[in-house]
């Protein structure tokens, strides 16, 4: 977009010109998430080989998947033999659920309509390796259909030298459920790291979860969970639409603005938000 301010619109009104909308339903029991996201869901089970079941991500697997499929660039093509085609790195994997539910709706058996598909490979990260054991078994469940690595360890925070993901060699980079229950340096990393990893150009960067718009939340249920995120630790919160923009500005990356798709604000069910950036330079 050219202008911050035509990512403004008034609360609680829910429309707007580059905001598209898909499936919109009410969730009041949402759950949190942080790069061990299964820590802060109140709502987890365990399955017997160690997968980890959270239940938000169980609810928002499908729509964030549905996203992707749509505005996933086409695999990145290297000519260099030690990187990997069509790269999608997850920054927060958690439980690992929503990176396996990635890879197997996106791999060529269940998108045979879709060759551009075919040759992507799916990066697990967390913050620690806490939760390797169930990222690790949800992947399996898939195999040998899916292109799936084994996890590493990467805290958004640091400098991009210390992911280990070479610069350039990702198409896309995906982070759910990290911003609003992480330091904002973990915001600012994010963005900084996706700048660097990233195709250039044509690299997506894609975030979900809930934000402020104009400083403010969309829902008074978003206005309870951003106080009692705030509550619980300062530095965490819901982070402002327009403070995300400016972020990703700082390191080459703009919202994604295609008419077909209502914009790079996307609203998605349960009062969060897909926000795609691409990268420019």
């Amino acid at each position: 977009m050219s202008s911050l301010g035509s990512l403004m619109f008034r609360v609680p009104s829910r429309t707007h010109p580059i905001i598209s909308k898909i499936s919109p339903l009410r969730n009041p029991n949402r759950t949190m998430s942080v790069q061990s996201k299964a820590s802060m869901d109140s709502h987890t089970s365990a399955t017997d080989d160690q997968r980890i079941i959270a239940a938000a991500a169980d609810r928002n697997k499908d729509a964030i998947c549905s996203v992707l499929s749509r505005l996933l660039p086409p695999p990145l093509n290297t000519q260099d033999n030690n990187q990997q085609p069509g790269l999608i790195l997850e920054i927060a994997s958690g439980t690992g659920q929503h990176i396996a539910h990635f890879a197997s709706s996106l791999s060529p058996t269940t998108t045979a309509t879709s060759p551009q598909h075919h040759q992507y490979t799916f990066q697990p990260s967390d913050m620690t390796d806490d939760l390797f054991p169930s990222i690790a078994a949800w992947s399996s469940i898939h195999l040998p259909n899916i292109n799936i690595n084994p996890p590493i360890i990467i805290d958004a925070s640091s400098p991009p030298n210390a992911w280990g993901i070479p610069p350039s060699s990702c198409t896309a980079v995906i982070c759910t459920n990290m911003c609003h229950i992480a330091p904002f340096e973990a915001t600012q990393g994010l963005m900084r790291g996706a700048g660097e990893v990233l195709a250039d150009p044509g690299g997506r960067l894609f975030i979900y979860g809930p934000f402020l718009v104009d400083g403010r939340p969309t829902t008074e249920s978003n206005d309870a969970f951003d106080k009692s995120l705030r509550s619980r630790d300062g530095r965490w919160g819901l982070r402002d639409v327009k403070v995300m923009v400016e972020e990703g500005r700082k390191r080459g990356l703009e919202l994604v603005v295609e008419e077909e798709e209502g914009g790079g604000v996307i609203e998605m069910p349960a009062n969060n938000f897909m926000l795609v950036f691409e990268k420019k330079r």
